[in-house]
């Protein structure tokens, strides 16, 4: 399931990243690698706040749709 379709305050893992290369690239330098701990803190129509490796990050809708979580 894409990142941003996840319950607010479950703890979910990485299980793939998506996208063009460069996508995958930006994704893994903010934290996000396949077998991370995730929680999504919050989320709106247009973004999510997800908290990785003890940092909260705001993702829009269109690059966490990269993330999918199981």
């Amino acid at each position: 399931m894409p990142i941003h379709n996840a319950v607010p305050s479950q703890l979910m893992v990485v299980a793939a990243l998506g996208g063009p290369r460069e996508v995958r690239s930006r994704l893994t330098d903010l934290g996000f690698t396949p077998g991370t701990p995730v929680c999504v803190l919050s989320r709106t129509n247009e973004s999510v706040i997800v908290k990785v490796r003890g940092s909260r990050i705001m993702l829009n809708n269109s690059l966490a749709c990269n993330i999918t979580v199981k």
